[in-house]
């Protein structure tokens, strides 16, 4: 989902219920955790949710990739980043 997002930019809920071809419920679980995470930015709309992601914040996804492809660890924290 992230990385649908790299590459088109302000989609909304909805847009990516219909990209994707899953529910409502299932986009905001996934959205819920990308936004907990501090990789994503989301703007209320009356029957929408508007999803950004900054440059900073595509930075921070890219080494949580790089973490998770180089090394095998049971969690992992946003101050690994650091």
């Amino acid at each position: 989902m992230i990385e649908l997002l790299i590459k088109h930019p302000n989609l909304t809920n909805k847009e990516l219920t219909e990209i994707l071809h899953i529910s409502k419920s299932t986009v905001h679980i996934h959205l819920k955790k990308l936004w907990d995470a501090g990789l994503i930015n989301v703007s209320y709309f009356p029957h929408s949710l508007g999803i950004e992601i900054t440059n900073e914040q595509i930075r921070n996804y890219k080494k949580l990739e790089a973490l998770f492809n180089l090394e095998t660890r049971k969690t992992y924290h946003l101050s690994h980043l650091e």
